[in-house]
């Protein structure tokens, strides 16, 4: 009976207690232990083999999805900060840009400008040429004014006809240049057509504004859209 009982509690109570243990590991988000599948004999080690392999298909499993969850919501996260038709930032992508750009040139002792762009008679060239054509032209000036920014600078999509640049760290002489250059790269560009086949003619007043001194993102937006309504007069 001695013999019995040692054997039992060696090769079947041990195990399962060991086994009760592995399930709240596994449960717990922890691979089973590497020895689980050596315990007991026959049957049972069977039992324990299988659970093995099972335990580990489901963490996988589980592993795999919760990367796939991370990725879905890093682009969700994404979306909610771009303009779909542009892929510039949106407002509120380009607003929490602008609010960090602030604090760290508050902290490094450095300044940041904007500028504030907006298609000139966007609403005839819709009305003459198409909504086709004005999300065409749109997109070309989204790509000029890319190729008018450093890497590191930022463009938005701020709303229907209107772009906002963020350039950091910048002087005043050089966000007038940039501002020029944009500009006249928007006025220069004869690529664009409507579905007739009829040039379509761009161009883009700017305003512009450095952060001075006391300027929060309400008044740094304010001066630059000033800016805008004496550029567009």
């Amino acid at each position: 009976l001695a013999l019995l009982a040692l054997a039992l509690n060696r090769l079947v109570l041990r195990p399962l207690e060991r086994l009760n243990e592995a399930m709240a590991e596994v449960a717990g988000g922890k691979p089973p232990p590497a020895n689980l599948s050596r315990l007991g004999l026959g049957e049972m080690r069977v039992a324990m083999t299988h659970f093995t392999e099972m335990a580990n298909t489901v963490l996988a499993s589980r592993s795999e999805l919760e990367e796939k969850v991370r990725e879905r919501t890093a682009d969700l996260e994404r979306l909610s900060r771009t303009d779909p038709m542009t892929g510039l930032l949106n407002r509120r992508g380009m607003t929490e840009q602008i609010a960090g750009a602030i604090s760290r040139a508050r902290r490094e002792q450095h300044t940041i400008g904007v500028l504030w762009v907006d298609v000139d008679w966007f609403k005839e060239i819709n009305d003459r040429h198409g909504h086709a054509t004005g999300d065409e032209a749109l997109k070309a000036i989204t790509a000029l004014i890319q190729a008018c920014i450093r890497p590191y600078d930022h463009g938005a999509r701020w709303g229907g006809d209107e772009f906002l640049v963020l350039l950091s760290p910048i002087d005043t002489v050089h966000l007038d240049v940039v501002g020029v250059r944009i500009r006249k790269a928007v006025a220069d560009y004869a690529d664009l057509v409507d579905e007739a086949g009829r040039p379509v003619k761009l161009s883009v007043s700017i305003g512009g504004h450095l952060l001075q001194p006391g300027d929060d993102l309400d008044s740094l937006l304010n001066s630059a859209d000033q800016a805008l309504y004496t550029a567009k007069s």
